[in-house]
């Protein structure tokens, strides 16, 4: 159901508030899911769509959730979303000089995932400020006719 302007921006409130607790939580838990191998798009900790990708030393992929913070790897060929595995249908585009950060994008699926390379970069980041500050790129994936997942949570059946 649509929510529009007004339910959107008290949604948006809602989340940002839980989001404290989810990243406590979390917190917690977290030294459990270093062990666990996750081959899904979605965090393992709070069912949360992964809101940003990271490429790490050797290449290796990892996703973020951006509500409560949990990181785990993911393979770097395979779509978080639709999971298909297909090169021919996986590319990313980079906005020139803005080599650390790209779209990574599934012609499956029609869905993106914006990806920070951090081989080159000093320091821990901090993805939630990352996704703000590449709201370009959601713009230009979005102009695309590409899309991020519509909810938050992955719908349990």
């Amino acid at each position: 159901a649509e929510l529009g302007p007004e339910g959107n921006l008290l949604f948006f409130f809602l989340v940002q508030s839980l989001k404290p607790v989810f990243e406590n939580l979390a917190g917690e838990w977290r030294g459990a899911f270093k062990e666990l191998s996750w081959n899904e798009g979605f965090c393992p900790f709070c069912g949360g769509f992964s809101g940003m990708g990271e490429i790490r030393a050797e290449g290796r992929r990892f996703l973020h959730c951006l509500l409560c913070g949990t990181e785990w790897e993911f393979p770097r060929l395979q779509c978080p979303y639709c999971r298909s595995q297909d090169p021919e249908r996986h590319s990313y585009f980079q906005v020139e000089g803005e080599t650390e950060n790209r779209v990574d994008v599934c012609q499956a699926c029609r869905h993106y995932l914006k990806t920070v390379d951090s081989r080159d970069l000093e320091g821990p980041l901090d993805f939630e400020v990352e996704d703000y500050l590449t709201l370009h790129l959601d713009h230009i994936a979005q102009e695309e006719g590409y899309l991020r997942p519509e909810k938050l949570f992955v719908e349990v059946q």
